[in-house]
């Protein structure tokens, strides 16, 4: 039994293929809840966005079209609705009829939601509901008075002149982060910054 060797394997042992299966399901552990955090402030920051973005569209729709344009949030949702009603003497376009709101916190005649009634213009943006992505919700909406309230009904108009009735829209996520979205009630420009 000269010149006999014992032979040499490349491969892995089980005990070492175990160490390092059991090495990587702690990782993906750890790592799991802050990538799904990740992907929860990136969906939080995009409806943010277009919800701002849409804010500042109804507020051209309402100046360029003569309108006024209601924003209604549903609180503890991520939905709201805009409504668009054209004062006496109608919008661009069609001379429907209908009375402006003699209360700037009601829109006379709900039939007007999502159809501006009569043929008047209305874009699509403003004719359905809007939603915000899974997960991220309207928590709060506080009007402006000599400080900020609270209000429950959550909701926001824009005039013809382009001033609003003013508000600040919190959207928030299930950990608590969220955004604030300011709408000016002099000047009806739409502000975000974060709040904690």
């Amino acid at each position: 039994m000269v010149g006999l060797k014992r032979r040499q394997s490349g491969g892995f042992t089980l005990v070492e293929i175990v160490a390092v299966t059991v090495v990587l399901g702690l990782m993906v552990v750890i790592a799991a809840p802050r990538v799904y955090n990740g992907f929860q402030g990136a969906n939080l920051k995009t409806g943010v966005k277009r919800f701002a973005s849409s804010l500042r569209a109804a507020r051209s729709f309402a100046v360029a079209r003569r309108a006024v344009v209601r924003v209604q949030v549903d609180l503890g949702t991520g939905t709201a609705q805009f409504n668009v009603r054209y004062p006496s003497g109608g919008g661009a376009g069609s001379g429907q009829g209908g009375s402006a709101p003699s209360d700037p916190g009601t829109m006379p005649g709900d039939e007007s939601k999502g159809s501006g009634g009569g043929g008047d213009y209305v874009p699509e943006f403003l004719s359905g509901d809007f939603n915000l992505p899974e997960g991220i919700y309207f928590s709060q909406f506080l009007i402006e008075a000599d400080d900020y309230i609270p209000d429950e009904a959550g909701q926001l108009l824009f005039s013809p002149r382009g001033s609003s009735t003013g508000g600040v829209f919190i959207i928030s996520m299930e950990s608590g982060v969220g955004y604030a979205v300011s709408v000016n009630r002099i000047t009806g420009r739409v502000y975000v910054e974060a709040v904690s």
